[in-house]
């Protein structure tokens, strides 16, 4: 069961993103070029205006 779980939360999570980015536009845009998506990133942080 677990692994159609995650199949099934990966795919809703990418249909949210899409309308988000549909929403948002670029600003969006921008947020995801610095937010990871499931997992955190190791190392320098970014920020949205750099």
């Amino acid at each position: 069961m677990y692994p159609i779980l995650v199949v099934m939360y990966v795919r809703l999570a990418r249909l949210e993103e899409q309308e988000s980015r549909e929403y948002f536009g670029e600003a969006y845009d921008r947020y995801m070029a610095v937010t990871p998506g499931f997992f955190p990133r190791m190392g320098r942080k970014k920020r949205i205006n750099d």
